[in-house]
This record gives C-alpha cells, structure tokens and sequence, in this order.
C-alpha cells in the first residue's frame, strides 16, 4: 500500500506480468445494499434516480455529449497477490452524480467512510473504475498527454499519462474483468497502437477526492523499437486522438520525471501515479523517488 501526493492510495499487486486483478461483474446492487456494505444507517441509501435523470439529460445536451455505460466497483478484498473486485454495470450520469455527492459530504464523513475499509472505495458512492496506461517508447521516452479542452467529459485542459478509459461492460466478457484487453482497446483507440501490445498492470489506486478507483498499467514498447515519433504518427490516426491536445515525450530518467511534475502544469493525479509508477518499474527504483519532492498534484 502506498499513500501519493493528491489524495491517492495505491495497492501494487506482485508477480509475473502483474494482472492478478480478478473481477466479476454482478447485477446492481439497490443503494440500500451498498448503504449495508459501507456501515452506514440504510436512511443513507436513498434513491438518486431523480439526479441521475437530470445528470444524464444535462450530459446529452452537450455538443458531443454522451452516456456510456461504467463499471463500478462495490468490493474489494486482497488475498495474497491478488485483488478481487465485484463490479456492476451504471453509465457516466449515475458517476458524474455520485462524484458530486462524494464532493459534497464533509470532509470528516468522507474520511470516516474510506477509514471503514482502509485503501478502498466506500461502496455507496462509488463512482467508477477507469484504466490509466504510459507508454515507455525504445528511445526512452514516457509518453503524455494534455485533455482537450471543451471535452464534454473529463479533466479537460490536465495532463494525464499516455490515455486513460473508463472501463464498460465490453471490458468484462463473460462477467469477468480483461484488464490486458481493455489496455489494449484504450492503446488502439487513444493512441492508435496495434492491438497486440504488451501490457504490465502496475497497480490498483483510489482518488479519495473523488471516491474513483483506477487501474494503472504501463505499455512497454522497447522491445518492439517503437520510438516516441512512432506514437506520435500512429495517435493522429487514432479514432479518440481528439480527446488529447497535446502529447509530449518526457525522459525515462527520475529528474527528467520529477522536473515535469514539478514545472507547473496542472496533473490528474492518476495520470501523475500512472506516470511515476510505469518509470519506477522501468528503472527498478522505488516509485516515492519520483513522487517525493515534486509539486503535489490537484485533483482536476
């Protein structure tokens, strides 16, 4: 367990390849049941459908607005090296409106509702699982990129790492989480990468300032020698290379890391983990080398 600037927690699982993430997708639950999971009287579990409503029709009056679906994680438990998660199915309105409830709550409540079960999200507002991934390039490079502003969706005008996607039911075949295959999806629609590329699972974070868990992954292209210009030409044929602005190359190296972190630029900070994360795995150096020091990150 790790504890990193920004109000994140990260739990990094061991072992070959890293994609012990076992997950099932079950039938949602009622938000009295996930009062019941939190610990907190059932009077908490009352129904959201009117917001969730008016969330959903306020998404899809945006230009390009839309309402995909999410998964949503209500437990997780750790056994050994491995995570498991139970998931089911909601859509971007129903996250959108648990994060405002989440921000809502006094601070003291939300620190007494993740301190019930220390490192994970507090079932009843949880609010999705997302994939953050980076992409190390054989000329040394960790790719990032800048979230297009006006995006109906998102952090809009952050950085972030390589690409990031929320994580849908496609995502879990057969009612269990593909944590390689939905890397693998986001690199090809992001970034325009094959769809056969490597990918090591770092870990499993939670953004406390939203109740937001993601999965955090690295895509190692050294072996195949693609460079940082390779990326570059591939992203601008990528269907979803219009949620980014811009991607920049920054070095492998722990300065030329912490030197981007600390320059000033606003991070969504699983992006700045993802980020710190992947690199420390590449150099076999302690991910805080990267993380402490550096300007903390600010939830976008």
């Amino acid at each position: 367990m790790l504890d990193a600037p920004g109000g994140l927690t990260v739990e990094i699982p061991t072992g070959p390849e890293g994609l012990r993430i076992a997950a099932q997708l079950r039938p949602a639950p009622s938000r009295r049941a996930l009062a019941a999971l939190t610990g907190v009287p059932p009077a908490a579990g009352h129904d959201w459908s009117p917001d969730v409503a008016a969330e959903a029709a306020r998404l899809l009056a945006k230009p390009g607005g839309f309402n995909e679906s999410r998964l949503v994680p209500t437990v997780w438990t750790r056994s050994g090296d491995r995570i498991r998660m139970d998931l089911w199915e909601s859509d971007y309105a129903y996250s959108q409106t648990a994060r405002r409830k989440w921000a809502d709550l006094p601070a003291a409540e939300r620190a007494g509702l993740l301190a019930y079960r220390p490192g994970r999200s507090a079932p009843l507002y949880a609010c999705g699982l997302g994939l953050t991934l980076t992409v190390l390039t054989a000329d040394g490079q960790a790719v990032i990129t800048q979230r297009a502003a006006g995006l109906a969706h998102g952090a809009t005008g952050a950085w972030l790492a390589s690409a990031t996607e929320g994580l849908v039911t496609g995502d879990a075949p057969g009612g269990a989480l593909d944590v390689a295959a939905a890397a693998r999806r986001a690199a090809v629609e992001e970034l325009g990468l094959p769809g056969d590329v490597p990918v090591r699972c770092e870990g499993l974070c939670l953004d406390a300032a939203t109740n937001h868990a993601g999965v955090l992954v690295t895509v190692d292209l050294a072996a195949a020698g693609v460079t940082f210009a390779d990326v570059l030409a591939a992203r601008a044929s990528a269907v979803d290379a219009w949620e980014s602005s811009a991607a920049e190359p920054v070095e492998v190296s722990v300065a030329s890391v912490r030197a981007v972190f600390g320059d000033g630029r606003r991070w969504m900070p699983v992006g700045r983990l993802s980020v710190a994360l992947s690199v420390a795995s590449a150099l076999g150096v302690p991910v805080t080398d990267l993380l402490e020091g550096s300007a903390s990150a600010t939830a976008a």
